[in-house]
């Protein structure tokens, strides 16, 4: 059905084409309403439409003109030349269709469309529809509720939903059953087909198919479908419920999945669909990383990656057991992670610190009673300068003692000596040139996190100390050092470099220094 509706001004004409290789039979019908229809229908209308009712009903014979110009084009015209600002709506039902013989690779697209053309003047707006989809062969596919839980005991998994596009796509099974236009639905491995229930529907009468399990060449097992009759008057439809075995235990959790396959016409292909009907449980927990953030070696209150620690069954953590999270050395907790639950209805409370800020503890409050997930996320911490490279949290809880990586270490800077000879007892030795590349842009900071003033520290080893203070240059990017501020400290053993300004882009500096034996 095309609708056709515009407020229009002066309606000139319509036409409406079916574009090759379609074509309609060349019969338009304009439906007429008789006056005891006409009258039943004024009555559930409000004033404000009735008069525009009466309008239209009271169109003459020859206003409104349908004409067929060829097999695959006709004309609608309105011959009512008073301007109106009322809406004309115009019902073109296309009851059949007819397709010219042609190759799927011939066609520009399965969509049959109507181009709609009219002037500029007209009041109707020119534009295509989609009144159809050519279907170039029938084929069927699969689809499966939601996953169910199960164990080593095996048991019920989702509902199974196959569906034909077309009513006899699926072809029938002769005695060469199953070799011969197999239909098969295969599990993934470690799996076997169990109890089975077909429930045909659509236009699958009872007993039209029936079912096999064999094991196939891999050892997968399978579900092969008889067809014994082919549907009829409209697409089959076949509920599968059923149940599966577990071959042996096994020692991680997966997805149950089922492959739809097989060489019936109406399949199309040994894996046309996936989907999955079941995950397959194992008791235990399980820590995995969601995501791991950069931060910099010898700053404050940086936030790390967060992580998740999911119930391989539910009960894995029992009211009142304790969840402990601890950093490595050179590490400590600023901002203890937010819970927050992702499966399940269980719930988690923080019960406090220790190991001098490396370790938080929490206790399950209240255990799950599906399998729960929970989600460590929004944490800070202080690192040490010599933090790891690899920052990784220790999980402890029941059963379960694993690492997860929240961040990757950066040191704020790297340094690099150009090297020389120095003779002991002589003073005023010139040396290498010290290079100090900044690992990332703005590493050197005006301000550290407390608000204090923060300055780059060189410091001499014993015994030895600058001969004076060195020059010190800024020689890429855009880095600002305060020259007024660069000093001599600790007896000359430290030369302190202020930052004026933060880099924006990387920075390279170089410092020329002499310094003397004491």
């Amino acid at each position: 059905m095309v609708k056709v509706g515009e407020t229009v001004s002066t309606l000139e004409s319509k036409s409406v084409e079916i574009k090759s290789p379609c074509s309609y039979d060349g019969e338009v019908e304009l439906i007429g309403i008789s006056t005891a229809e006409k009258d039943k229908l004024k009555e559930n209308l409000s004033d404000q439409y009735k008069q525009l009712f009466e309008s239209l009903i009271a169109l003459r014979t020859g206003e409104i003109v349908f004409k067929a110009l060829n097999q695959q084009q006709f004309v609608l015209k309105w011959n009512y030349n008073s301007p109106t600002s009322r809406t004309f709506r115009a019902y073109v039902y296309f009851d059949e269709v007819y397709i010219k013989p042609v190759a799927p690779g011939e066609l520009d697209s399965s969509d049959i469309k109507v181009t709609l053309d009219a002037p500029s003047t007209s009041g109707f707006s020119s534009g295509s529809v989609t009144i159809g989809r050519l279907l170039t062969f029938g084929g069927s596919t699969i689809t499966a509720g939601s996953p169910t839980n199960i164990t080593d005991n095996g048991g019920k998994i989702a509902d199974i939903t196959l569906k034909e596009d077309v009513a006899g796509a699926l072809k029938k099974n002769d005695t060469r059953f199953p070799q011969m236009n197999t239909v098969k639905l295969v599990l993934s491995p470690g799996f076997s087909w169990d109890n089975v229930t077909l429930i045909p529907l659509g236009g699958f009468s009872s007993g039209s198919v029936h079912f096999a399990v064999y094991t196939e060449r891999d050892g997968c097992s399978a579900l092969y479908l008889k067809i014994n009759n082919e549907s009829s008057g409209s697409p089959g439809q076949l509920v599968i419920k059923a149940s599966v075995k577990v071959n042996e235990p096994l020692t991680t959790s997966r997805d149950v999945k089922v492959t739809y396959g097989g060489t019936n016409p109406g399949v199309g292909g040994e894996r046309i669909a996936e989907v999955t009907v079941a995950k397959y449980l194992v008791p235990g927990l399980t820590v995995m990383a969601k995501n791991a953030l950069d931060v910099v070696a010898g700053r404050l209150n940086q936030q790390i990656g967060s992580f998740t620690i999911a119930e391989g069954m539910p009960g894995d953590l029992p009211q009142g057991r304790l969840i402990s999270l601890t950093l490595p050395e050179g590490a400590k907790w600023n901002q203890v992670p937010q819970v927050s639950l992702e499966a399940g209805n269980g719930s988690l409370e923080f019960r406090g610190t220790r190991d001098e800020g490396r370790t938080v503890t929490f206790v399950v409050k209240t255990a799950s009673s599906e399998r729960a997930v929970f989600c460590f996320k929004n944490a800070t911490v202080d690192l040490a300068l010599g933090a790891p490279e690899e920052l990784a949290v220790t999980v402890k809880g029941p059963g379960v003692s694993s690492t997860v990586t929240v961040a990757h270490v950066q040191a704020p800077v790297a340094v690099s000596a150009a090297g020389g000879t120095v003779r002991i007892g002589v003073q005023g030795q010139s040396v290498g040139a010290l290079t100090i590349q900044e690992n990332l842009v703005g590493a050197l900071r005006v301000r550290d996190a407390s608000g204090n003033r923060a300055v780059l520290r060189l410091n001499l080893p014993s015994g030895v100390r600058f001969a004076r203070v060195p020059a010190v240059k800024v020689t890429a990017g855009d880095l600002e050092l305060d020259a007024t501020g660069i000093k001599l400290d600790d007896n000359e053993q430290t030369l302190v470099i202020p930052v004026k300004l933060p880099s924006t882009t990387p920075v390279e500096r170089q410092r020329q220094a002499k310094f003397r034996r004491r």
